[in-house]
């Protein structure tokens, strides 16, 4: 299952919705991109996993700790994963 963070809460019909709004914008003129929630989700979760790797950043201590990870493949990040056994604790931002 893939993992969304932002669209979490979403259902496949508001997320159908929303991107059949966004459609309509790009057909009518009001964009010149045409967007979906699934792209600016993952625009936006990635921009701010960026800015909280920064130390100085109000959400750079809710981070888990870092692991050196030797043997296995390269990964985005550096950090142990929580083990998330609850679905609503797989959906939250910060487990």
């Amino acid at each position: 299952m893939h993992y969304q963070c932002v669209r979490g809460y979403l259902s496949a019909e508001l997320i159908g919705q929303i991107n059949s709004l966004l459609k309509r914008a790009h057909k009518y003129g009001f964009s010149s991109t045409l967007h979906t929630v699934e792209n600016m989700a993952d625009v936006a979760d990635k921009t701010l996993f960026e800015k909280i790797l920064a130390e100085r950043h109000c959400l750079h201590g809710l981070l888990p700790t870092e692991r050196v990870y030797d043997r296995l493949r390269p990964r985005g990040h550096s950090f142990e994963l929580p083990s998330c056994t609850v679905e609503l604790h797989k959906r939250s931002f910060i487990p």
